[in-house]
C-alpha cells in the first residue's frame, strides 16, 4: 500500500492511513499518509 500512497501524493492527492488498532499500525504508512486514524 505505500507505494500507492507515495504516488497518490506526488500527484496532489491527499492520502489518509487507517489503522485497525495500535498492533495494526504501520510507521512507514502512517509517515507517507497525509493523515492517520487509529480505530480503538
Amino acid at each position: 500500500f505505500k507505494p500507492v500512497v507515495e504516488t497518490a501524493a506526488r500527484r496532489g492527492v491527499r492520502t489518509v492511513a487507517v489503522a485497525p488498532g495500535r498492533h495494526g499500525r504501520s510507521a512507514a504508512l502512517r509517515n507517507a499518509a497525509n493523515d492517520e486514524i487509529t480505530l480503538e
